[in-house]
């Protein structure tokens, strides 16, 4: 089965009169969530992930539990993008759009539930983050920053912790170089079998 939610809904185009550019961007981000059974070609509707959001990172959390079936981790995002056709990149973020909030979809109760928010004001808002399941079941979160930028916020790295249901900044983990839009895998050692 495969859970699709979000993503952006509209295309604007504002102004452009009198030898002026006009102003693009996609806006109106879902808060929709379906699941896709291939075996049927069937989605089912499985409602609001809340906030509407693109451009997030999603990721499957097996079991934890013999009473469980695994989450689905929601992290970050954006409510809009600006087009500069000029860049050869051509999607602006701007930091008041991105998402600094998670959610988690509960597989055995079907529903989703809005993740632990933090209050301090120092959660970075990422869109198009990235991030990775490892192997003690904690997902790594990276990049998502502003472009171009040289905020180096970004190159700190956060794990979401599935068994306290948190975000925890890691302090001996972080990044050479701030990052947007490139690859995290987790790679397992295959020479003593642990992981890294």
């Amino acid at each position: 089965r495969i859970l699709v939610a979000g993503g952006f809904q509209r295309y604007a185009e504002e102004g452009g009169v009198g030898g002026q550019a006009a102003e693009k961007y996609l806006h109106g981000p879902s808060d929709q969530s379906f699941l896709f059974d291939p075996r049927t070609g069937a989605f089912e509707a499985l409602g609001s992930i809340g906030e509407g959001r693109a451009a997030f990172a999603m990721v499957y959390v097996p079991a934890l539990t013999s009473s469980d079936q695994g989450f689905v981790l929601v992290y970050g995002g954006a409510s809009r993008l600006d087009i500069d056709e000029s860049l050869p990149f051509p999607y602006v973020l701007e930091r008041q759009h991105a998402l600094a909030t998670y959610v988690v979809y509960d597989i055995a109760k079907k529903e989703w539930r809005p993740g632990v928010q933090d209050t301090s004001g120092k959660r970075l808002k990422r869109a198009f983050p990235r991030a990775a399941l490892l192997a003690d079941n904690t997902v790594v979160i990276t990049g998502g920053g502003e472009w171009p930028t040289d905020d180096s916020d970004y190159r700190n790295v956060e794990i979401w912790n599935p068994y306290k249901d948190r975000l925890e900044d890691v302090t001996n983990f972080s990044s050479d170089w701030v990052r947007s839009g490139h690859s995290l895998t987790f790679i397992k050692n295959a020479v003593d079998d642990e992981t890294n």
